[in-house]
């Protein structure tokens, strides 16, 4: 049960609300502003409380509706404008928005953004996300019931869409939420799937991954000029923020050209300025060393004509010190001053014992001492650990390796990819665990990279007519 006060019980819908005063308790269906007025009337409201009982209804249906595309095509905002859903994007699992890298076509227009579910819209204020900059990339809001109109904390008033559904839509997901809430759908058929065929499918898997991978860099390329330099440091960057600070890391990439940042790469400090200073980590000063910096950075946006990204992008919730955004640019801007052309140097790699070598660099005397600017802790070298460096070769220099050996055609440079993928130890999280619980052998990484690929593709939005386990249990079943 969760606690509303009357102020925001404009609710039409068909929900419980109780109101109760010392041993008076009064129990209303489908409440309307007209019965808040008189329980206000009659009580006050000093001591009225409704306490308002969760719909059945939820964000878990909502999510459901979404990614599985179990909505009507011709879809309309509550304004009236069209609205086509090229990609449905990812879900967040951390703080903000529900949705990121949605892409929707709005009255004709291509939007690239972020989404978030509400059953009520209403629930946006509630959640203050008004105050939070962290929404102001929500290009549509998605609810369940439209009883209220929201805006930004910069002012702008969000597109919104009522999204529909049937009663044999919401029983469709409810049988199947049981099956989902803590294992794969295919529990139960895929331990008894031919292992023969599951190893040939993985492998198919994982080819197809590095492939989708290519797709994102052949854009950046696009982006960049077919600059191949800056496109590997913008997904390195990226990588770096790993899945919590990926888009803010991005934005601060393209927003500071490697070009520009090799032209003051004479000393650590200079490359700290650009990066901490483009993060606008370095608006309200710390201590000595921030401050220098940003006296430097004052410099460098002049010189070069920069605008900062928002500090309110990187998040920090739930997170380590060693992986806080300070830290990940610090070592970046480490590894900027070592490497000159960062590319050219992983390519040329022949093992993943080379690349080890490349990003074995400690951060600068400052940050050995802190995690954040003016908070010193205990003096740690914080040099970027294995498992996150084994992380970016996954992530960054064997997809770039593939696509360049891909689109130069060299044979030699695909299989050393697909070599330094599959020497890599297999990835360790949550959604390995669910495969390998259910005897899957994910041997290393290029397995575990195929797991995640059926996962995104097939089990996330609930498309198991479409995968190989799926349609063999459908066949027998």
């Amino acid at each position: 049960m969760s606690k509303r006060n009357c102020g925001v019980a404009q609710r039409k819908e068909n929900c419980t609300f109780v109101f109760s005063e010392q041993t008076h308790v009064n129990q209303l269906n489908t409440i309307t502003p007209a019965i808040v007025g008189e329980i206000l009337a009659t009580y006050g409201t000093t001591v009225c409380e409704l306490t308002v009982s969760e719909p059945a209804c939820s964000e878990q249906l909502m999510h459901y509706l979404w990614f599985g595309r179990h909505f009507n095509p011709c879809l309309h905002t509550t304004t009236g404008k069209t609205v086509e859903v090229l990609s449905t994007g990812q879900p967040n699992h951390h703080a903000g928005p529900d949705v990121f890298n949605a892409l929707l076509k709005i009255d004709g227009i291509v939007w690239a953004g972020n989404v978030e579910f509400h059953v009520y819209a209403s629930d946006w204020w509630r959640h203050m996300h008004q105050l939070d900059h962290a929404y102001d990339s929500v290009i549509l809001h998605v609810v369940l019931y439209d009883d209220d109109t929201v805006m930004t904390a910069s002012g702008l008033t969000v597109e919104q869409l009522v999204l529909t559904h049937s009663a044999s839509q919401e029983n469709a997901y409810t049988n199947m939420d049981s099956n989902l809430s803590s294992c794969l759908p295919c529990r139960q058929s895929l331990p008894i799937y031919d292992r023969n065929k599951l190893v040939i499918w993985l492998e198919q898997l994982m080819i197809r991954r590095l492939e989708r991978k290519i797709d994102t860099i052949e854009n950046l390329l696009r982006d960049t000029m077919n600059d191949w330099d800056e496109a590997f440091y913008i997904m390195l960057m990226r990588n770096l923020g790993f899945s919590t600070n990926a888009d803010a890391f991005e934005a601060l990439a393209r927003s500071l050209p490697l070009k520009t940042i090799f032209k003051h790469r004479d000393g650590i400090e200079m490359l700290e300025a650009f990066l901490f200073g483009q993060a606008s980590m370095l608006d309200a000063p710390q201590d000595i060393y921030s401050a220098q910096l940003q006296r430097n950075y004052q410099f460098l946006r002049v010189k070069f004509s920069l605008t900062p990204i928002e500090n309110s992008r990187f998040k920090y919730l739930r997170m380590r010190p060693c992986n806080f955004p300070e830290v990940r640019l610090a070592q970046m801007a480490q590894l900027l001053y070592q490497h000159d052309r960062l590319f050219t140097k992983f390519l040329s790699c022949a093992n993943t014992k080379a690349i080890y070598h490349l990003f074995d660099c400690t951060v600068s005397d400052y940050w050995k001492t802190h995690y954040r600017f003016g908070k010193e802790s205990v003096n740690r070298n914080k040099n970027i650990s294995k498992s996150s460096v084994d992380n970016i070769i996954i992530n960054t220099v064997v997809p770039f390796m593939f696509c360049y050996g891909k689109h130069y055609q060299q044979e030699s440079l695909c299989e050393r990819a697909v070599e330094l993928l599959t020497s890599l130890p297999a990835e360790k999280n949550n959604i390995v665990k669910q495969f390998t619980d259910l005897g899957v052998a994910v041997e290393h990484a290029g397995h575990s990279q195929a797991v995640i690929e059926v996962y995104r593709s097939f089990c996330e939005s609930h498309q198991c007519h479409l995968c190989a386990v799926g349609k063999s249990t459908s066949k027998t079943s």
